[in-house]
């Protein structure tokens, strides 16, 4: 049925709840892309980032805070995995790492869930090792170096693509 109401071919899965009984869904679309969708009353598609991206999701489980943000990722059709944030229901994603001072060493590859002080744990690729860790992302106002504004996927080393695929189990 929820595959009717969004649009999709079905295979949907609602990933999150917070405790205003907003719940996240991603649901596969009739053209073979996956989004992620609200639900607080009637659903809404987050869409996509960027416009190319052929998976736009919000991971299971701690990816929407009860203030409504929702943490999520996407693939582009490159094969680029980007963290994404979105403010609340209503505004386009944002990719994360717009957000990292700039002279931070990391790549956020995929958020593993935000509290409801906006701290995110994430997985991220250190750019001057390409070692791959968990981190935790949280907003310091004020302190520290400017964001880094919009940024292009690292070009990564081919064994850790390999170890993020079959961690994403593509």
């Amino acid at each position: 049925m929820v595959g009717r109401w969004l649009g999709g071919a079905g295979d949907n899965v609602a990933v999150g709840i917070n405790n205003h009984g907003q719940i996240t869904v991603n649901s596969v679309m009739s053209d073979g892309t996956i989004h992620a969708f609200m639900w607080s009353g009637e659903l809404q598609d987050l869409g996509t980032y960027p416009a190319d991206a052929f998976i736009t999701v919000a991971p299971c489980c701690n990816n929407v805070n009860d203030a409504g943000q929702i943490v999520g990722f996407s693939i582009d059709s490159s094969f680029n995995q980007r963290a994404l944030l979105w403010q609340s229901k209503d505004n386009t994603p944002v990719d994360l790492n717009s957000l990292l001072p700039v002279d931070s060493p990391w790549f956020l590859i995929s958020p593993g869930g935000i509290n409801d002080a906006g701290e995110n744990a994430a997985t991220a690729v250190n750019l001057n090792t390409f070692e791959v860790h968990a981190v935790v992302a949280s907003r310091v106002v004020g302190i520290g170096p400017a964001a880094r504004g919009a940024t292009k996927p690292p070009v990564l080393p081919q064994h850790v693509r390999q170890l993020l695929q079959r961690r994403a189990h593509f």
